[in-house]
């Protein structure tokens, strides 16, 4: 930032109108930072794109509710444009993984291609140096291994590590998580103590592009078609019909229209033949799970098998297993010491090692 007299950090602050985001604007202002806050627009404000007329205002609330907060703090605030590189690097990937029978999470993606990539090479225009978030998480340097570690947040309830695991050394390396010492209730309660506007803001859970319609809806305009097939079970044996794979994930029970004796569960999704394969619930429990786009964190190379605990889902309860990176060390193979139920391709499985974040990758398939 051209002129400025205050030697400290200038740290961007990625704000999403949200409780979490603005405290820890309010947190970084109170270190003596110099903060600007920016916030992501990432569906195009035209109505070219009729999928997202429903969310489209959802993105504005969230853009007026932090131009109100930093106004409270008296800091910058910007608005940018990254619908574009949104569509290309998120939302088009999300469309393309329902017809090989994945179910995606896109947070996965967003994080390090937008918030800790577009995002930051947006602000560093503005002379931003690092990047902060409101996630529940820590991050520190290892001297000895002269390397940056992801760390859980200190609210287990609320810890977002997970959804971080795709965060580069470059990226970590200039990211600040100023929540990772507090709890939510911490936060609501200082929301309320600093005056904030957002501190009654409700915490939304939703996949932030998909409508009220749901992603089936978005798949739907998008030209993802759910084309009906037969339901089998493991030996092949047609016993039902789907209403398209797109609407089913590994481990569900409801929606199938069976009439059977014992419940079944989705095991298994062929794409390719456009088939649900389904059996009684101990056959939808798995052994291992192959991952793709690896990201080892905590260690430079792994030499051999590693022991660590995964989680196969976004707060998915921990178990332990063995972890082997293979090739360049993007692929790995988890072998469970405990089988799984519903591991589910398209999810991520993170490793950890304490609350040290070992590393992770997508699931695209899994064995019993």
């Amino acid at each position: 930032m051209k002129g400025r007299s205050n030697s400290s950090p200038v740290v961007a602050v990625a704000m999403s109108g949200g409780v979490d985001s603005s405290v820890a604007a309010k947190l970084l202002v109170d270190q003596g930072y110099q903060v600007i806050g920016f916030t992501m627009m990432l569906v195009p404000p035209s109505p070219d794109r009729p999928e997202f007329d429903d969310v489209r205002g959802k993105f504005a609330d969230a853009v007026e509710s932090a131009r109100r907060v930093a106004r409270l703090l008296g800091i910058p605030h910007h608005v940018v444009d990254l619908s574009a590189e949104f569509e290309r690097k998120v939302v088009s990937p999300f469309v393309r993984s329902y017809e090989f029978g994945f179910t995606p999470n896109p947070c996965l993606w967003c994080n390090p291609a937008m918030k800790f990539g577009a995002l930051f090479a947006a602000a560093r225009e503005f002379g931003a140096e690092k990047l902060a978030t409101g996630h529940y998480a820590t991050v520190r340097f290892d001297p000895q291994k002269r390397r940056w570690l992801l760390l859980r947040g200190r609210d287990r309830g609320k810890d977002q590590s997970y959804v971080l695991y795709g965060l580069t050394q470059e990226m970590l390396g200039r990211s600040i998580f100023p929540l990772g010492d507090f709890t939510k209730q911490q936060v609501r309660k200082m929301a309320k103590e600093f005056g904030l506007p957002s501190a009654a803001r409700e915490e939304s859970q939703e996949i932030c592009f998909v409508g009220p319609g749901g992603y089936a809806a978005l798949l739907q305009a998008r030209g993802i078609r759910s084309v009906p097939g037969d339901i089998v079970d493991l030996e092949g044996n047609v016993i039902g019909r789907h209403r398209g794979i797109v609407h089913y994930t590994i481990g569900q029970r409801k929606g199938l229209g069976l009439s059977r004796e014992r419940p079944v569960y989705v095991v298994g999704i062929d794409a390719e033949k456009n088939r649900l394969i389904v059996a009684e619930r101990d056959k939808a429990y798995f052994s291992g799970a192959y991952l793709e786009g690896f990201n080892l964190i905590s260690e430079e190379r792994l030499e051999g098998p590693v022991q660590a605990t995964c989680a196969v889902r976004y707060r998915g309860k921990e178990v332990p297993c063995t972890l082997e990176v293979e090739g360049q060390g993007d692929k790995a193979t988890v072998f469970f010491h405990v089988p799984q139920f519903a591991v589910t391709p398209g999810q991520g499985a993170v490793l950890y090692q304490g609350d040290i974040v070992l590393g992770g990758g997508i699931i695209v398939r899994a064995w019993r």
